[in-house]
């Protein structure tokens, strides 16, 4: 972990400290699989080390989930809506919501090897045009993604989510370059 922390610190100095200030985090108890409340810790890094990162590797999920389903790369007048959860970021309550409508279930697979609860998704999508998803990274990274190359049908509705970001297909690089101003 010291390893990861450092080189991330090289490529993102002050990262450390923006998603580890200890002032920002906040115990508290969310209930397991079993329905039993365990502790966990909340953590509200919202810096803009953290936001920008977390939005081009949200979005790049997202693109990779549109090739997966849709067959094809994202066109050039596409965009990705990125929203992410850290830790118990993600209510239960919220989780189910998405769900709901996220029927189909997917995970990362390598040869015979099966890694759901390390990497799975709940999606839904049009085979055309749109992939909805919520990923999760065991129980500490959430990411609700939807990619689409019909911003003209889509745009509007998932512009109205609270906290969604929109990325416009292309524009990964723009975000990463906006550390140095």
């Amino acid at each position: 972990m010291k390893q990861l922390l450092g080189t991330a610190n090289q490529l993102e100095p002050g990262f450390e400290d923006e998603f580890f200030n200890r002032r920002k985090t906040e115990k508290t108890y969310r209930k397991n699989e079993f329905g039993f409340l365990m502790p966990v810790v909340k953590i509200e890094a919202n810096g803009p080390i953290l936001k920008r990162n977390m939005t081009v590797f949200s979005a790049k999920m997202g693109m990779a989930l549109y090739r997966e389903h849709i067959g094809k790369p994202m066109p050039e007048n596409s965009g990705i809506f990125v929203k992410w959860f850290l830790n118990a970021g993600l209510s239960e309550a919220e989780a189910h919501g998405f769900f709901s409508f996220l029927p189909a279930v997917g995970e990362i697979k390598q040869g015979k090897q099966r890694s759901i609860k390390q990497f799975g998704y709940r999606y839904n999508c049009d085979d055309r045009s749109l992939i909805m998803a919520m990923i999760g990274f065991h129980s500490n990274l959430h990411i609700l993604v939807a990619a689409t190359s019909d911003l003209d049908t889509f745009g509007k509705v998932l512009s109205q989510y609270k906290g969604i970001t929109f990325v416009k297909f292309g524009e990964l690089t723009k975000l990463l370059e906006a550390k140095s101003n």
